[in-house]
């Protein structure tokens, strides 16, 4: 963060960070409530979630590497989780990938509730473009699949929970190929695999195995919910 006065406390220590707390599952619940009673307003809704994720995430992209915040210039390739997915949810979204929906769709969200958890943007008193742009985008990382989940057009099928897996792997790949061969030499964390991206530093040797308790609870968090209601509906 090359604009950053390191006046405003943090994650959990900052009230805008508790504000988005706060305001993202209530609109998480508006959201999902709404497109459930109109179904036939979602897809025009995606399309316009889908256009404005794109442009702000290749727009925040040119900038940190046009400003110097990261270089060399190569990193306007995203290679953090919600990076990429900044771009596969949007481009799953509109062009109706379906094989690709669970996984995309999961982890978006997965990375969408750690970001707001965990909030990254509020070290500054003042709010730049780049505080705004990561509340924006990763509360739509969330927001598309809950539409497209309140809709119909889209599962959580337990069954195929596995793809979820498979994509963090790859993603982890993804970051590691980029910390260890592509930007070796310029001390990159992507994914923060390298060093523990927790407040604090949370965890301290043993972060990652925080990584895959924080993991277990949000997979759990976002797929029991939908296979209790199933069996409660079955029962009734």
């Amino acid at each position: 963060m090359p604009f950053s006065d390191n006046l405003a406390g943090g994650a959990f220590a900052d009230w805008k960070h508790f504000l988005w707390i706060i305001v993202a599952p209530l609109v998480g619940v508006a959201t999902y409530r709404y497109f459930r009673s109109n179904p036939h307003k979602a897809r025009r809704n995606v399309v316009l979630l889908s256009i404005l994720l794109l442009s702000l995430r290749t727009t925040f992209q040119i900038l940190k590497v046009t400003y110097g915040d990261e270089t060399p210039f190569l990193q306007v390739i995203p290679f953090h989780q919600c990076g990429v997915m900044g771009f596969a949810l949007p481009i799953v979204a509109l062009l109706k990938i379906e094989k690709l929906k669970t996984s995309v769709y999961v982890i978006s969200m997965m990375g969408g509730f750690a970001t707001i958890a965990f909030g990254e943007y509020f070290t500054s008193n003042f709010i730049t473009f780049y505080t705004i742009e990561g509340i924006v985008s990763h509360t739509i990382l969330i927001i598309i699949p809950l539409i497209e989940i309140a809709s119909r057009n889209f599962s959580l099928n337990f069954k195929k929970s596995w793809q979820v897996l498979v994509g963090m792997l790859a993603l982890m790949a993804w970051a590691s190929f980029a910390n260890e061969v592509l930007f070796r030499k310029y001390d990159t964390n992507y994914m923060y695999l390298k060093e523990s991206g927790l407040p604090g530093d949370f965890g301290g040797d043993f972060y990652f195995a925080i990584y895959l308790i924080i993991f277990c609870f949000v997979f759990a968090a976002i797929y029991l919910p939908p296979v209790i209601y199933r069996r409660r509906k079955s029962i009734d």
